[in-house]
């Protein structure tokens, strides 16, 4: 997916053309079908009984990790790519669902409902996760360069 952008030009009456401003990068929105559900795949039915109350357990943390004020913090989604590997982007429950069901999702013990969510990036930049280390003078680096690393 492409990051969505403007460009912003101004003009005026005796100019030819126009001036290029600034460029508006915009929020990404994410549409997805999501199915919530014990018996989805193979691990969640190891870990989950396949009845009414692991759905209803798993429907509502599922909903609930979702925040929808913005002093909650945004979950992650990721992206796995082959030549970048996994980039991440903020994200966070962007529209209320108005979905209506015409049966309870446990009805003749399906345990299991898609529901359409609308997802937004806030700041719609992908990033790699930082890691760092904290650097432990060794034994051999003492030896050669000093304690603190050349110092006498």
């Amino acid at each position: 997916m492409h990051l969505p952008f403007e460009q912003r030009y101004s003009g005026g009456p005796y100019m030819i053309g126009e001036e290029l401003e600034r460029t508006d990068y915009r929020k990404r929105v994410y549409n997805l079908n999501v199915l919530v559900g014990p018996g989805i795949n193979y691990l969640t039915r190891t870990r989950f009984p396949d009845n009414e109350f692991a759905y209803r357990m798993l429907e509502e943390k599922w909903w609930s990790d979702w925040p929808e004020n913005k002093n909650a913090p945004a979950g992650f989604w990721g992206t796995y790519t082959r030549t970048h590997g996994w980039r991440w982007i903020r994200v966070r429950h962007g529209e209320a669902n108005d979905q209506t069901l015409d049966l309870d999702p446990t009805a003749y013990g399906n345990n299991c409902q898609a529901w359409a969510m609308t997802i937004h990036g806030q700041f719609p930049f992908y990033s790699k996760r930082s890691f760092t280390t904290e650097w432990r003078n060794d034994v051999l680096n003492a030896q050669i360069n000093g304690r603190n690393h050349g110092a006498s």
